[in-house]
């Protein structure tokens, strides 16, 4: 038995939490809580109140509020199955409700979970592995003006900074289009691709084909994965500096964080990661203008953000051509993300009047 029409999800979700405790691991949770909350009902297992605006309720009670699909709302270390997934995904079968997992084990492939299929008629999604095919990638220009954004390491806000931004351009009637590379934004989307499950040899090809030749003046809004600098995740954040032919880059960065998440020995440097960035899209002729730096405060709460932007943008004015570039918290709308959708928005009308 094998895992359902991704495109074919049904809503609303309640979102499984597990064991978690931040919400750094619960990624997938907080990516359809935060931009698409009219899809989503309860919450279970949220033992931390991480998510205090929806109910904290059992798969029965998730049921009679109208929930059709469990989604699980974090990925384990290296995307692996775990038990406490099978039980709550053969729960969630029995109490009438499918499942989404954006894992990459498949887990309609779970031979216990098969037979809750079965016996319930329910399907499992395993939306993190999508039918679709890609052609190889050609470097040809497109027409059309793409933003990406890049970052100095995985979970860094590119996701969030990504939407905020295209939510921004569109409340400016700029024509936007969020275009989708993970599991979460195909969540959020319904569309996109997922960079991370994509073979090699065609990443650069689904990269092209999802900011298509367009007209002049339409925005891609790209979101980026992982980061080049990390050595697990290096590949497909370059095949999206390659297939994406970046106009704009938007550098993300988690505050407070002074090493590559797993690798103790790979520290962070905010600069050297927009020079590397830079150099890796000249590799390929592109020159991308970087449009801001985004700040993630979300695992530091406490600290004072206007002092820490300040200081951001102090160290950055000494380097590249990066005076005055906006550096911006995309939690904060009416901060200086302004800033850079002025100027996107300033760049758009002198290229194409």
């Amino acid at each position: 038995m094998s895992s359902g029409n991704v495109y074919e999800i049904k809503t609303p979700y309640v979102v499984y939490c597990g064991d978690q405790t931040s919400k750094t691991s619960l990624k997938v949770a907080c990516g359809v809580i935060e931009w698409v909350p009219e899809k989503v009902v309860a919450v279970t297992n949220d033992s931390n109140r991480l998510f205090p605006t929806m109910q904290n309720v059992t798969l029965d009670e998730a049921v009679k509020l109208g929930a059709a699909t469990l989604v699980i709302g974090f990925a384990p270390f290296g995307g692996k199955l775990t038990d406490a997934i099978i039980d709550i995904a053969i729960e969630a079968l029995n109490s009438g409700l499918d499942v989404a997992s954006g894992l990459h084990d498949k887990l309609a492939e779970n031979e216990f979970v098969q037979h809750a299929m079965a016996y319930t008629g329910q399907t499992v999604f395993d939306f993190r592995h999508r039918p679709d095919t890609y052609p190889l990638g050609t470097g040809k220009p497109r027409k059309g003006i793409r933003l990406l954004t890049v970052g100095t390491d995985c979970i860094c806000g590119k996701k969030f900074t990504s939407l905020s931004l295209h939510r921004k351009f569109l409340q400016k009637n700029l024509k936007s289009v969020f275009c989708s590379t993970g599991q979460t934004g195909f969540l959020i989307s319904g569309c996109g691709i997922n960079n991370d499950t994509i073979t090699a040899d065609f990443l650069s090809g689904a990269a092209e084909s999802l900011s298509p030749d367009a007209d002049e003046d339409t925005l891609y809004v790209i979101e980026g994965q992982g980061s080049i600098e990390h050595p697990a995740y290096t590949g497909g954040s370059m095949s999206l500096i390659a297939g994406s032919q970046p106009d704009f880059l938007v550098v993300c960065h988690a505050h407070g964080r002074t090493h590559r998440l797993g690798l103790e020995e790979s520290p962070i440097d905010l600069v050297a990661s927009i020079f590397h960035n830079l150099s890796a899209a000249a590799i390929h002729g592109y020159n991308p203008v970087v449009a801001g730096v985004s700040i993630n405060f979300s695992n530091t709460p406490d600290v004072n953000r206007e002092e820490a932007l300040a200081q951001y943008k102090e160290q950055l004015s000494n380097y590249f051509d990066l005076d005055g570039v906006p550096v911006f918290d995309p939690s904060m709308p009416d901060g200086d993300i302004n800033l850079v959708v002025d100027y996107v928005d300033e760049q758009i009308e002198w290229r194409h009047p």
